[in-house]
């Protein structure tokens, strides 16, 4: 009797560790899409600004060139 008590607590025990680590996985996996999305908004501060300044250099090339021609 004291066998059958002693393997339902191992049971019990490696059931509720499993679950532990699944939560754990779980809440890590969270955190980590957390930190990807919250770096994508710095990310993205920085295109924008990439943006602006490629914007800018085409726009300058582009008259640049239209002056060029014209002079010519």
């Amino acid at each position: 009797m004291q066998l059958v008590i002693y393997d339902v607590q191992n049971t019990t025990l490696e059931i509720n560790n499993f679950q532990n680590s699944a939560i754990i996985q779980n809440v890590n996996a969270i955190g980590r899409t957390f930190d990807y999305f919250h770096n994508l908004s710095s990310i993205k501060d920085f295109l924008e600004i990439f943006t602006i300044l490629l914007l800018l250099i085409i726009i300058i090339s582009y008259i640049y060139k239209r002056h060029k021609n014209n002079y010519l």
